[in-house]
């Protein structure tokens, strides 16, 4: 199933947050060299317990990612 996120970097918590058919992801890492985006997948992969797959938007603060 495919999910279109929304990325917050630099907040105080990590949380997923579901809203209007968006996730809405926090995580403490800094948006630089990729490090935001490797702690939103690894969280995402533990709120759906299933492995998370990107498939775009490695560089932007809007992503679509995959479930299995």
């Amino acid at each position: 199933m495919k999910y279109k996120i929304k990325v917050i970097p630099n907040a105080k918590i990590d949380k997923v947050i579901e809203r209007e058919g968006t996730l809405i992801v926090k995580v403490k890492e800094k948006p630089e060299k990729g490090k935001a985006t490797v702690k939103v997948l690894k969280l995402l992969s533990e709120y759906f317990n299933k492995p998370v797959h990107l498939i775009s938007g490695a560089l932007t603060r809007e992503k679509i990612i995959e479930t299995e």
